[in-house]
């Protein structure tokens, strides 16, 4: 029985190092300025069991980088995508299709505001501030596909899973 424990324990730990590279890219607009953002998982304390998430600006020239230590249940799996879209209408969500680079995604979209995102388990990207629209889906590190509110925009332009 020990034996099929280390093995699990050392079968999720491998996969955890394996997230290591996994990004979302967002083309972004805050109160008209526009620019890019991008989330990436840089390194996985196994330790600790999280990652270490590296956001990283660029708005009108100027660049910004955030670092944070995230647990690795907040961080947007594949199966965490499934259950946000299966349980979409108690999220009072809609699922919607969006197109990204020529492809559709399924997506569950859901009506924000400071409190809501406050109050979300996952690495949101920076700056997401309002009332607005949430779509998210399969995607990865923050599963954010989409936001829009009256001051901030921002808007999933390409992703890379690890598997």
């Amino acid at each position: 029985m020990f034996k099929g424990l280390l093995i699990l324990l050392f079968a999720t730990s491998a996969y955890a190092a394996d997230r290591v590279g996994e990004y979302s890219k967002f083309k972004m607009s805050v109160q008209g300025s526009v620019g890019e953002q991008m989330a990436k998982i840089a390194d996985y304390q196994r330790s600790d069991d999280q990652y270490k998430v590296v956001t990283s600006y660029n708005i009108m020239g100027q660049t910004n980088e955030d670092v944070e230590m995230v647990p690795s249940e907040e961080v947007m799996t594949h199966e965490g995508a499934a259950q946000t879209l299966a349980f979409c209408p108690l999220l009072n969500g809609v699922v919607e299709s969006l197109v990204i680079n020529g492809n559709s995604y399924q997506t569950c979209k859901v009506a924000v505001n400071d409190d809501s995102l406050e109050s979300m388990n996952r690495p949101l990207p920076k700056g997401l501030v309002g009332s607005g629209f949430l779509w998210l889906g399969d995607f990865p590190v923050n599963g954010v596909a989409k936001f829009k509110s009256t001051d901030v925009s921002l808007e999933l332009i390409e992703f890379h899973w690890n598997n």
